[in-house]
């Protein structure tokens, strides 16, 4: 792993508090580069494409001041990285529902060197109407190659709604929508979505986890169909493992390489101390391990923030950067979870911990 650190990189941008990052690999060069988005620091929002300059440093390869054509952008903009053409370079899908008199959808198309849009929606998507309390997540859940876009509103109506729009590339078009109930699960406000492939068929299955609507903690596991969803498997109250409670919070990973999505969940709220655990899917359930209060020489805290990674570069992605004000942790979770790295405030080889 290769550290650098800048104020700015030519082209040129300049970072921000308000920055919010996007990576991955836009232009199929099996690198990822650097999506970055600022609509709070300026006086108009900034979008920009930030690749590698061939010398462990980045450059500003592309800078979208204000709007692109087809999309004016707000402060409220949210982001959903995906390839939803199959072209192997990933776009993005662009929500806002809060900064005009409607919705919007944007289908952002990457080039490898910049964005397009090639479809907006304005108010309603075929079989959908948009309202601001929609929330996103991205999958392709027919198995065709493209990334789809799930839908969900527990907000804005009487009842619920669950979304699964089908992107052909250039658009998108509903494929099934559920009102109020999916197989064996009542929907509530609080359902919480992950979309992944935890069967490792080829489509984005869908977990579904809710804490708040009810007096037990649940988990389902739907399966993708292509068309629809069936219900695999549903935790109440545990999983096996793991106490689910309503604080528990979750991440997509393939933590065995399997190439079946797994989940990180951590809870540092409902117990006396903080509990980090993993969740492996066998395609039809799933089992947990756990660590608590402390993982090797890192001290488990309500401030830890996760990304998930694989700084390995091992198959699937079973790694996890962990962070807070002060500290920044590099942890493994196979064949058990465990820190491998520890830096205080400065990325440098002093090594801190309580046995050091």
């Amino acid at each position: 792993m290769v550290f650098s650190a800048v104020e700015r990189v030519p082209g040129s941008w300049q970072f921000q508090p308000g920055d919010r990052f996007f990576i991955a690999d836009f232009n199929h060069d099996g690198k990822d580069e650097v999506v970055v988005y600022n609509g709070s620091n300026w006086r108009i929002e900034y979008l920009g494409l930030l690749t590698d300059d061939g010398n462990n440093g980045l450059k500003l390869i592309a800078r979208y001041d204000d709007a692109m054509p087809g999309w004016q952008f707000q402060s409220n903009d949210q982001f959903h990285v995906a390839d939803f053409d199959g072209d192997g370079k990933k776009d993005l899908y662009v929500f806002n529902g809060n900064n005009w008199a409607i919705p919007y959808v944007g289908l952002l198309r990457s080039s490898g060197t910049g964005f397009n849009v090639v479809q907006r929606y304005d108010a309603n998507m075929p079989g959908w109407q948009m309202r601001p309390g929609d929330r996103h997540v991205v999958g392709d859940f027919s198995g065709e190659g493209r990334e789809d876009l799930w839908v969900f509103n527990g907000s804005n109506w009487s009842i619920p709604y669950l979304g699964m729009l089908r992107s052909n590339g250039t658009s998108l078009s509903m494929a099934r929508r559920y009102d109020n109930k999916l197989p064996g699960w009542q929907m509530r406000a609080g359902d919480r979505h992950y979309a992944g492939d935890f069967d490792g068929d080829g489509k984005a299955d869908l977990y579904v986890f809710n804490g708040d609507d009810w007096s037990i903690a649940y988990l389902g596991m739907f399966r993708s169909l292509g068309y629809g969803l069936c219900l695999v498997e549903r935790y109440d109250g545990n999983a096996p493992g793991w106490q689910m409670r309503r604080h528990d919070r979750h991440w997509l990973a393939d933590i065995n390489g399997d190439g079946r999505r797994d989940l990180f969940v951590y809870n540092h709220r409902d117990w006396a101390t903080q509990y980090l655990g993993t969740m492996v899917s066998s395609g039809s359930g799933l089992s947990a391990a756990w660590r608590a209060d402390w993982v090797g020489d890192w001290n488990l805290g309500a401030v830890d923030r996760f990304e998930v990674c694989n700084y390995e570069g091992v198959a699937g992605e079973r790694d996890l950067f962990v962070h807070n004000q002060d500290w920044f942790g590099m942890i493994r979770a196979a064949p058990a979870l465990s820190l491998q790295r520890i830096y205080y405030r400065w990325i440098h080889n002093y090594r801190y911990g309580r046995n050091w």
